[in-house]
């Protein structure tokens, strides 16, 4: 529920600021693929949650992304990644 309410108020915040940033993202076998791949598109990443699960946090830039794992029955285990780029 924290992580929830984390991920609420940091996407507020950046809508509030009037950005008109753009959101990237994919679909990622791994996650340590999922944020090597964000890492290597926005430079280094700052984490504020790190859990198995789901890695949220600021870029270099400080915008947001995330990186959370997605369990489906057809293609099974994979994580979803996004940031946010200015637009």
């Amino acid at each position: 529920m924290k992580r929830v309410l984390l991920a609420v108020v940091l996407l507020l915040g950046v809508s509030a600021c009037g950005n008109s940033d753009v959101t990237m993202g994919g679909e990622f076998t791994t996650m340590k693929q999922c944020i090597s791949t964000i890492e290597a598109k926005v430079g280094p990443l700052k984490m504020s949650v790190d859990t198995p699960t789901e890695i949220i946090g600021t870029t270099s830039t400080g915008r947001l992304f995330s990186c959370k794992r997605a369990e489906t029955a057809a293609p099974g285990t994979s994580y979803r990644g996004w940031y946010l780029v200015a637009g």
